[in-house]
């Protein structure tokens, strides 16, 4: 078993400014639509004012998209490192292996609904309460479809974001949505992992030694 602390802490600051960014994103697109349509209309740029609001709706862009593209390439190396300690915390009979975890999410159509399945893999054998056998018996929260739901919305909003403002805007959204549902996700799954780690029960706090 491999704690998966830093690279979920590594995650979650990813996810965190991924979702601030896509707001402020967002919000930013709203105003400059409402107040400066033109640029959004292709025209020539009549301003220092206007061209400089393009240069930092450009420039925060390509930062929301690096940033997603890192968030999206450490999400794939905690999905592997979950599913590879489910193993080494003793789950039976799994359907998946943690290569294959990650390759299911490039397989054209296959991508639809094995990883939703991968992911309830790992949260049913993450499980505290369950053992080598009976993890397929733990209930799937609703939390999780909302999770696979959210995601395929919000690649298919993207894919149409080049469109109009307003779709945009409404992908930008829907990506801020999709982070915060995979970050519940992800820590739940690895406060279960590291309970499960260490017997069932928190690692207790370490105690101040009384002055004698």
């Amino acid at each position: 078993y491999r704690p998966a602390t830093n690279l979920v802490f590594a995650l979650t600051v990813l996810l965190v400014l991924s979702i601030v960014l896509e707001f402020f994103l967002a919000a930013l697109n709203l105003l400059v639509q409402r107040h400066y349509p033109e640029i959004f209309a292709g025209e020539e740029v009549a301003s220092v004012t206007e061209a400089g609001i393009a240069l930092v709706l450009v420039g925060f862009s390509f930062l929301s998209i690096l940033i997603s593209i890192a968030g999206l390439v450490l999400f794939f190396v905690w999905i592997y490192r979950a599913h590879d300690n489910v193993w080494a915390l003793g789950a039976e009979k799994l359907e998946y292996t943690a290569g294959w975890c990650v390759g299911w999410f490039f397989i054209p159509f296959m991508n639809l609904f094995k990883p939703y399945q991968v992911m309830k893999e790992i949260y049913q054998a993450s499980d505290p309460s369950a053992d080598e056998t009976s993890w397929p018996l733990v209930p799937v929260p609703a939390m999780l479809a909302l999770w696979w739901v959210a995601w395929i919305v919000s690649a298919l909003s993207g894919l149409a974001a080049n469109r109009s403002t307003e779709i945009y805007v409404l992908s930008l959204f829907l990506a801020a949505a999709s982070s915060i549902i995979t970050l519940i996700v992800v820590r739940r799954i690895h406060a279960n992992q590291q309970i499960k780690a260490h017997g069932g029960e928190r690692e207790p706090a370490k105690q101040i030694p009384e002055e004698q």
